[in-house]
C-alpha cells in the first residue's frame, strides 16, 4: 500500500470518527443532558399511579392538564415495561412492581383482570407458582413485605394497586375501591389509575379519564410525593411515560442508574424508587435502581421540549420494530438474486457478463454499508416525520449510498479488497467511536438496543458485537495482506487494533460485554498464530482464553466495586455470583439460545448448518464450498485465515451469549457481501486480463 493510500486510510478514518463522535453527542435520541443527582428525601408520603398503557404522546396542556403540570414542574422520562410476557398486561406489571424484578401472570392465562376479595389477591398462589417457575428470581409481594418489615404500611385503591402492595402472602394491609379524596393511610400509597387503551377519541377520553384520577390524588394528599407510570402496554409493546412531581422534585429528566440512559427507565426501578424514597434499603432481589434527576431548564417552551424528546423515543421505539425482519429479509434475497445472476452470466457465456460482474460488486459494497448506515440513520431526526417508517429507510438509504460510495471511490478502489475493506473500517469506527460516546446511536436503530425489548440499554449487545467483530476481522485481514513480508509488523499492529477494540468491548461504561472477550480474543490469538506461522494448538487457544477471561474478572470485579447503583452488567454479574444465583443466570441463557433457535422461524435451523458448511469451506480449500472463494484467497491468501478466526469468534459467541445464536448469521450479514464483492471484482479483473 502506498503513502498516498495509507494517508486516505488515516483521513477516512479521522474523519468518520470525528463524524460520529460530534454529531452523536449532540443527537440521536439523546442530546446532552447535566449529570444526574439523587432525588431529595421525600418530605410526605410517596404514591404511585398506575396507569396501564399511558404514554408520552398521551400528554397534552389541554386535555391532560395536570399530568402536563407534573411534566412541567417535575421529572420525567420513557418507561419499559417489558415482564414475561411480549405484551404486558396491566397485571403483569402490578406484580413487576410488587416483586422488583420480572412477573407476570401464568403462561397461557391470557390478561387476567386483577381482583381483591377479603384483603387478599385473587390467584395470588398461581402468581407466586409462575415467579418460581420462571429464571428471574422474582418474588411477588417483596415490596408489600420489604415495607412492613421495616415498619412501614402501603395502602393500596383499586385491584390493580392491591396486587402490587400485596405481601408474599398476597395479603393487602390497607385497601379501598377507588379514591374517595381521603388522605393517605401509609406512607407509601398505590393507586389503579385505570388504563389507556385504543386510538383516537377513545384514548383521549381514557387518557383525560386517568388525568381525573391523578388530580384527586394530588389534591387529596398535596404534600405527598406522586410518581405516575404507564407500567402495561396497551395490547401493543411500547414505550411508556413515567412523572415524578412533588415538593424538593424540580424540572428534569429521570435517570436510571440501571438502563444508564437518561430519559429511559425500567419497571423495577419504580419498586426501588418507592423503597428508596421512604428511607428503606432496597434488596438486593430488585432489579431497578432507584431513580435520579437531571436538571433541565424550567418553565413552558423546555417542558414542551422535554416531552418531545420522550415522545421521539416512543416513537422512534415503537416504528424500528416492524421494520427490521422485512428489510433484512428483502436484503438477504436481493443479495442471493444478484449473485444467481452473475453464476448465470457467467455459467452461459453472456457477453455482459464482465460489465454485470462489475456492476453486482459495486451493488454488493452498498449493501454491506446498510449495517453501519442503520446506525448513522440515528443523526437525522427521521422519527419526527410523518411517515417514520419511509424516513427511517429514507435515510438507510442515504447513508448506504454515501459510505459505499466513498469506499468505490477512493484510491483503493483498483484492489479486490479495497472498497470492501472501506466499508469494513467505517463499520467499526462507527461502532467503537458510537460506544465510547454513550451507544447514542445505538438506541432504538435497526441494529441497536431497542427500548422498547429492554434487553439491553447501553453497551454492545449481540448484533452489534457481531457486526464489529465482522468488519475487524476484513481488515485485520487485508492489513495482514499489504504486509506480506513482514509478518511480525502485521501480528503486531492486528494486536494493537485488537486489544483497542477488546478494551472499549470490556470496558464497564463503554461496552460492558460479558461474551465479547472471551469469543474474540482466541479468534484474535488464531489470527495472529497464523500469521507468524507458529503451529495452533488448543493449548495455545486456551491459555488465550484463560488470560481473556482473567482481564475480564479484574475488569468485573473493578466494576463490582463501585457499588450498587453505580455498577454496569459486569458488576452486576458478580454480584449475581456472590448471591448464589450464577446458575440461573446460566441457566437463562441457554433458554434463551434454545428459545431464539426454535421460537423464531425455520430459518434459525440453518444458523448451526451455516457454520458447518463455513468451517468445512474455510478447513477444506479444495473442497466444492470454498471454490467461489478460491480465486480469491489465491491473490488474497490473508483473507482465509482472517476469515477462520472470525468463524472462530462468531462460534464461541453463540456459546456464551445469551440469544448467542443471532452472532454468527449477523456477521455473515456483513462480511458475505464484502468476500463475495472482494471475488467478483477479481473475477472482472481475470476477464480483462484475457482480453
Amino acid at each position: 500500500m502506498s503513502r498516498r493510500q495509507w494517508g486516505q486510510v488515516l483521513a477516512l478514518v479521522v474523519v468518520v470518527a470525528a463524524l460520529v463522535a460530534g454529531l452523536a453527542v449532540g443527537g440521536g435520541l439523546r442530546s446532552r443532558e447535566a449529570a444526574p443527582r439523587p432525588l431529595p428525601s421525600a418530605a410526605g408520603p410517596v404514591v404511585l399511579v398506575g396507569v396501564p398503557g399511558l404514554q408520552p404522546s398521551d400528554v397534552d396542556p389541554t386535555r391532560t392538564p395536570t399530568l402536563w403540570a407534573m411534566v412541567r414542574d417535575g421529572a420525567s422520562a420513557t418507561l419499559n415495561v417489558t415482564a414475561v410476557h411480549p405484551v404486558t398486561c396491566p397485571v403483569d406489571g402490578w406484580l413487576t412492581v410488587s416483586a422488583g424484578g420480572r412477573a407476570g401472570a401464568a403462561d397461557g392465562a391470557g390478561c387476567p383482570a386483577p381482583q381483591v376479595s377479603g384483603g387478599s389477591v385473587t390467584g395470588w398462589t398461581s402468581y407466586a407458582d409462575a415467579a418460581r417457575a420462571r429464571p428471574y428470581d422474582a418474588v411477588p409481594g417483596l415490596l408489600g413485605t420489604t415495607l412492613a418489615s421495616a415498619g412501614r404500611c402501603v395502602s393500596a385503591i383499586g385491584p390493580g394497586a392491591g396486587v402490587g402492595a400485596a405481601d408474599e402472602q398476597g395479603r393487602v394491609a390497607s385497601y379501598r375501591d377507588g379514591v374517595d379524596g381521603a388522605p393517605p393511610r401509609c406512607p407509601v400509597g398505590l393507586v389503579d389509575g385505570g388504563t389507556v387503551t385504543g386510538s383516537g377519541s377513545a384514548r383521549i377520553a381514557a387518557a383525560a379519564a386517568a388525568d381525573a384520577v391523578v388530580a384527586r390524588v394530588r389534591s387529596s394528599a398535596p404534600d405527598a410525593d406522586v410518581l405516575v407510570a404507564g407500567l402495561a402496554d396497551d395490547g401493543r409493546a411500547g414505550m411508556r411515560l413515567v412523572v415524578l412531581a412533588g415538593a424538593g422534585v424540580e424540572p428534569g429528566y429521570l435517570v436510571s442508574p440501571s438502563t444508564h440512559q437518561a430519559r429511559i427507565t425500567q419497571l423495577p426501578d419504580l419498586t426501588a424508587t418507592l423503597l428508596a424514597r421512604t428511607g428503606v434499603a432496597v434488596p438486593r432481589a430488585v432489579a431497578g435502581s432507584a431513580l435520579q434527576r437531571s436538571p433541565a431548564a424550567s418553565g413552558t417552551e423546555a417542558a414542551r421540549d422535554r416531552l418531545r424528546a420522550l415522545v421521539d423515543v416512543e416513537q422512534a421505539s415503537r416504528s424500528v420494530t416492524p421494520v427490521v425482519a422485512p428489510l433484512f429479509t428483502i436484503w438477504g434475497f436481493v443479495a442471493a438474486a444478484l449473485l444467481l445472476l452473475v453464476a448465470l452470466a457467467r455459467r452461459r457465456g453472456w457477453r455482459a457478463r464482465t460489465r454485470l460482474t462489475d456492476v453486482v460488486r459495486r451493488v454488493l459494497v452498498v449493501l454491506a454499508a446498510v449495517p453501519a448506515a442503520t446506525y448513522l440513520a440515528m443523526l437525522l431526526p427521521w422519527w419526527r416525520a410523518g411517515s417514520p417508517t419511509l424516513a427511517l429507510l429514507g435515510a438507510v438509504a442515504l447513508w448506504s449510498l454515501l459510505v459505499g460510495g466513498a469506499a468505490l471511490a477512493g484510491s483503493w478502489r483498483r484492489s479486490p479488497t479495497g472498497p470492501p475493506t472501506a466499508v469494513a473500517l467505517v463499520t467499526l469506527v462507527v461502532l467503537v467511536v458510537d460506544l465510547l460516546t454513550g451507544s447514542r446511536l445505538q438506541v432504538a436503530s435497526l441494529l441497536g438496543l431497542n427500548p422498547t425489548v429492554g434487553g439491553r440499554f447501553y453497551g454492545l449487545g449481540n448484533v452489534a458485537f457481531a457486526l464489529q467483530a465482522g468488519a475487524f476481522f476484513v481488515v485485520a485481514g487485508t492489513l495482514v495482506a499489504r504486509l506480506p513480508r513482514r509478518p511480525r509488523v502485521a501480528a503486531a499492529l492486528v494486536t494493537l487494533l485488537a486489544l483497542v477494540v477488546l478494551v472499549v468491548d470490556a470496558g464497564p461504561t463503554w461496552g460492558a460485554k460479558v461474551g465479547g472477550p472471551p469469543a474474540f480474543a482466541p479468534g484474535v490469538a488464531l489470527l495472529v498464530l497464523l500469521v507468524l506461522g507458529v503451529r495452533v494448538t488448543w493449548r495455545r487457544l486456551l491459555l488465550v482464553g484463560g488470560g481473556t477471561l482473567l482481564l475480564v474478572v479484574a475488569i468485573a470485579l473493578a466494576d463490582w466495586a463501585r457499588g450498587a447503583g453505580r455498577r454496569s452488567h459486569l458488576g452486576d454479574y458478580v454480584q449475581t455470583l456472590l448471591d448464589g444465583g450464577g446458575g440461573d443466570v446460566v441457566v437463562r441463557k441457554l433458554e434463551q439460545n434454545l428459545g431464539t433457535l426454535t421460537g423464531t422461524s425455520v430459518f434459525a435451523y440453518l444458523i448451526p448448518v451455516g457454520l458447518v458448511l463455513v468451517w468445512w469451506g474455510l478447513l477444506a480449500p479444495g473442497s466444492w464450498v470454498a471454490r467461489p472463494l478460491a480465486p480469491l484467497f489465491r491473490r488474497v491468501p490473508a483473507w482465509r485465515p482472517a476469515l477462520l478466526a472470525l468463524t472462530l469468534t462468531v462460534t464461541i459467541g453463540l456459546f456464551v451469549n445469551d440469544t448467542g445464536v443471532a452472532i454468527p448469521p449477523v456477521s455473515w450479514l456483513l462480511v458475505a457481501p464484502l468476500a463475495a464483492a472482494a471475488a467478483l471484482h477479481d473475477l472482472a479483473l481475470r476477464d480483462r486480463s484475457h482480453r
